[in-house]
C-alpha cells in the first residue's frame, strides 16, 4: 500500500506547478494544544521531520468546538503529517479538502471531452467530492505561461485522507 502511495503521490507532483499543494482539516479545538506544543516546539518539530513547508493551526471561528489545520508541501510529506496529527488527536479528524494547481501545459491523464464523465466515476469510485475546473486558457490573460498558472483555479478534492490519497 505504501508503495502504492507513493507512486501516486509522485505521479502528481509531476503534473503540479506554481503553488505547492494544500490541505486543510479540522481537529478539536480542546487537542489543538497537543498539535502545537509549548511555544509551538511540537509543530515545529513536525515541519521539520516530515519535511512539509508549513502547518498552520488557526483559530476557532466563534464558539466552534473545531479548529482549521493548514498543511503545505509536497504530497507526500502533507500525507504523513496529516497521519501524525491524526495519531495526536486520536483520529478525531473532519473530511479534509486537498487542493493543487496542475501544468496545464502537460499532456494530462484525463482528455477534456471525458474529464466529467471520468471525474463522477473517479468520484463515485472513492466517495471524494471532486472540483476541477476549466484549463486556465478560459481565464485571465495569456501573456506568458506563468501568467496561466496564475490564474488557473486548484483542483478541490474532498473526503476522508484515506480516500484523498486514493
Amino acid at each position: 500500500m505504501e508503495d502504492k502511495v507513493e507512486l501516486q503521490g509522485n505521479l502528481v507532483e509531476e503534473f503540479i506547478v506554481n503553488e505547492a499543494p494544500k490541505l486543510s482539516m479540522w481537529i478539536p479545538s480542546d487537542l489543538a494544544g497537543k498539535v502545537i506544543g509549548k511555544k509551538g516546539i511540537v509543530i515545529l518539530n513536525l515541519q521539520r521531520e516530515t519535511k512539509v513547508d508549513l502547518i498552520n493551526v488557526l483559530q476557532a471561528v466563534g464558539n466552534s468546538l473545531w479548529v482549521p489545520v493548514v498543511i503545505i508541501g509536497k504530497i507526500l510529506p502533507i500525507i504523513a503529517a496529516y497521519n501524525e496529527i491524526s495519531r495526536m488527536v486520536l483520529d478525531e479528524v473532519d473530511d479534509v479538502v486537498l487542493e493543487f494547481v496542475v501544468n496545464y501545459k502537460k499532456p494530462f491523464f484525463i482528455p477534456p471531452h471525458r474529464r466529467l464523465n471520468v471525474i463522477k466515476k473517479i468520484s463515485a469510485d472513492t466517495n471524494v467530492r471532486i472540483y476541477f475546473p476549466d484549463s486556465p486558457n478560459h481565464h485571465g490573460p495569456k501573456d506568458s505561461q506563468q501568467n496561466q498558472y496564475n490564474f488557473a483555479e486548484p483542483i478541490t478534492l474532498e473526503g476522508t485522507c484515506h480516500n484523498v490519497q486514493r
